[in-house]
């Protein structure tokens, strides 16, 4: 280490200016990103490659992702991904484009996130949840109360977005609160039986035993 200087060196994104006084063993060198931002760097993080940017180069792949299938399609074409779909829609929703959606939405104040706004909002969006699993998957709020953002949101099937629909059935079981349905068909109960039973009262334990 002796005599070390990467002063002027490349380390992908990373060009060193200076050398940094040290705090500890190791030398630590002042780094420009191709992008402007400034960071100081250990001989180890550049040699290694343990940096490659600040953080920039991850964007750029996340855009060049979304913009090569993601996003709705340049020059002219229509066509749009299921994400990009999904997104629109959600917009649409909370703007209250129409009367059904100013009273399921606006007026029950479901709103979506700053993150999601604005022009980085549907990349961040696509960041966040990633591709739908399958076509048959649908944008969903786990709290139908709560409005739209990265810790409520989720790609969900046909039969979980059924389930959490305002107007669903929900049953105590041992402290948690689980749609019925989904109460019988994990015990194996069948549905007829389960709601005869439910619906007069009996104790979802209970229920197991009979």
């Amino acid at each position: 280490m002796k005599g070390l200087n990467l002063v002027g060196q490349h380390f992908d994104r990373w060009t060193v200016l200076s050398q940094s006084p040290s705090l500890g063993r190791g030398r630590r060198w002042v780094c420009q990103c191709i992008c402007g931002t400034i960071k100081i760097h250990a001989t180890n993080t550049l040699r290694g490659r343990l940096s490659k940017s600040c953080g920039c180069l991850n964007e750029e792949k996340i855009k060049s992702r979304i913009t090569h299938g993601q996003c709705p399609k340049s020059h002219g074409e229509s066509q749009q991904s299921p994400e990009y779909r999904a997104y629109y829609a959600m917009l649409a929703r909370c703007k209250g484009v129409n009367k059904q959606h100013i009273r399921d939405y606006q007026q029950r104040n479901i709103t979506v996130c700053s993150r999601w706004l604005g022009p980085n909002g549907f990349i961040n969006f696509f960041s966040d949840l990633g591709k739908k699993p399958t076509e048959k998957h649908t944008l969903e709020r786990r709290d139908n109360a709560g409005g739209y953002h990265p810790d409520n949101c989720f790609w969900a099937t046909r039969k979980e977005q059924t389930r959490n629909r305002r107007n669903t059935v929900f049953v105590l079981f041992r402290g948690e609160k689980i749609p019925r349905s989904k109460f019988l068909e994990d015990h194996h109960i069948p549905y007829v039986r389960g709601i005869y039973y439910l619906e007069r009262g009996l104790d979802p334990e209970k229920l197991l035993n009979l």
